[in-house]
């Protein structure tokens, strides 16, 4: 999944930024009780995605904040569906489900302290 860094610069950009307002959201941010994601967590999530740029990997189609105050991460592809989930500061779950499947590819991301 790599990219072209000149165009895709700022979609990571705006993603990162876009990370960092989570740090704004409150308990109960979606009207049914959703959790907020902790400040620790967001800011795993950041390294995350600057790992993910540094590597050259295409940004997400888009983060969102989970109601469990997690943080996913999803792309559409062509050959699939690729989430990472942010569990805690240093640790993630990556899974992959292939167009025409009906099982997902599971991965834990953890960070070497």
């Amino acid at each position: 999944m790599k990219f072209d860094a000149s165009s895709n610069d700022a979609e990571w950009v705006a993603q990162i930024d876009q990370l960092t307002a989570f740090r704004s959201l409150q308990d109960d941010w979606d009207g049914d009780g959703a959790v907020a994601p902790s400040g620790e967590l967001v800011d795993g999530a950041v390294a995350l995605a600057r790992s993910l740029r540094e590597q050259e990997v295409e940004p997400p189609d888009r983060i969102v904040a989970g109601v469990n105050g997690t943080i996913f991460f999803e792309w559409h592809l062509p050959d699939g569906y690729r989430e990472i989930e942010v569990n805690s500061p240093s640790d993630a779950e990556e899974r992959w489900v292939r167009t025409g499947s009906d099982r997902a590819e599971v991965a834990s991301l953890r960070e070497d302290s």
